[in-house]
């Protein structure tokens, strides 16, 4: 696979400039630059990205090419800083060297890579680049057949340092680990339907583009399952809609996700959750179908596109409202 060579190439390149240019004390400190780079990257692209959209700026391109120049704006600052800083020719013998530059070679070479893979992985490209973490072809993708998801390390390794330090003591009151359930999982099924031989279904939405009701949003029906009427706001991203372009939305049923939380934990936005696809569609004025049916269980990768007769206006907003059905653990 091109990914893992591309991982094991970088992570060589990284080792051997380590091993043959770097002192000591800067190997240490450039690979407590990188792991500062991927907590500032993670930490503010969504906030920097949004501006853009907010101005009509980046499209689609928005979040991946903020979380990559915070990442490397961070990494190449801190690097300069530390060289200013770290006595870089105190020697502590050839062997302490050697060894410290592998160990710091190898942690700063996976986290270059497995950010470059995240950056990919959020980007409009094909579902296959940089690697196919659910199958492509084949049976339907249901909410309760995600247990095959595949992953190359670099990257689960990224997003879990980042997590763990949204929930320890680097925390706020919103926690990474919340917001972002199964970060990865997200990421790749988001964008399985890009691509013009897939429908072109856009990978992001507007600020405020999903609206759930106050009233009667989310209710259990009779056989134990979760029900949230969604609205999708018509008008651009730019608007807090979920049109790009155009006025034509189109999305897919593994775009929702309904975030879980343990019951003793409810009242926070901290610590961890996990994230419930949807087991059905429906749009809101149709009859329920039954859930326990394995043929009525939607596809995930499914193209739902939108026109003006599906936005009817309520007191929460116009849109055009549906009913996900979800299966949420005990």
């Amino acid at each position: 696979m091109i990914s893992i060579a591309a991982i094991i190439i970088i992570v060589l390149l990284t080792m051997a400039y380590f091993y043959l240019k770097s002192p000591l004390l800067t190997s240490v400190a450039t690979m407590f630059a990188a792991i500062i780079a991927v907590l500032v990257a993670f930490n503010f692209y969504e906030i920097v990205a949004e501006q853009l959209l907010s101005r009509g700026h980046g499209g689609q391109w928005a979040q991946p090419s903020c979380l990559l120049l915070l990442f490397v704006i961070t990494l190449v600052l801190l690097r300069a800083a530390c060289d200013q800083i770290v006595g870089a020719n105190i020697e502590f013998g050839s062997i302490p060297k050697q060894i410290v530059a592998v160990v710091c070679g190898f942690v700063v070479g996976f986290i270059i890579s497995g950010t470059l893979i995240v950056i990919l992985a959020m980007s409009p490209l094909s579902p296959s680049m940089p690697y196919e973490r659910f199958p492509i072809e084949g049976a339907k993708l249901n909410a309760d057949r995600l247990g095959s998801n595949k992953s190359l390390m670099a990257d689960g390794f990224v997003c879990g340092l980042f997590k763990l330090a949204s929930k320890g003591s680097l925390s706020s009151k919103k926690s990474f680990d919340v917001y972002h359930a199964d970060f990865l999982d997200q990421l790749h099924i988001n964008r399985r339907n890009t691509g013009k031989e897939r429908g072109e279904v856009p990978i992001i939405a507007g600020k405020k583009s999903i609206i759930v009701p106050s009233k009667n949003g989310v209710r259990i029906s009779e056989d134990d399952f979760t029900i949230v009427r969604a609205g999708v706001k018509s008008g651009s991203i730019q608007k807090d809609g979920a049109a790009l372009g155009t006025n034509s939305i189109s999305l897919t049923p593994g775009q929702f996700r309904l975030v879980c939380k343990k019951k003793a934990e409810i009242a926070d936005m901290q610590g961890s959750a996990i994230a419930i696809y949807p087991l059905q569609y429906q749009w809101a004025s149709m009859a329920q179908r039954n859930p326990m049916d394995e043929d009525s269980k939607v596809d995930l990768d499914e193209n739902i596109a939108l026109d003006t007769r599906q936005f009817i206006a309520k007191a929460a907003g116009r849109a055009a409202w549906m009913d996900l059905v979800f299966k949420v653990p005990s």
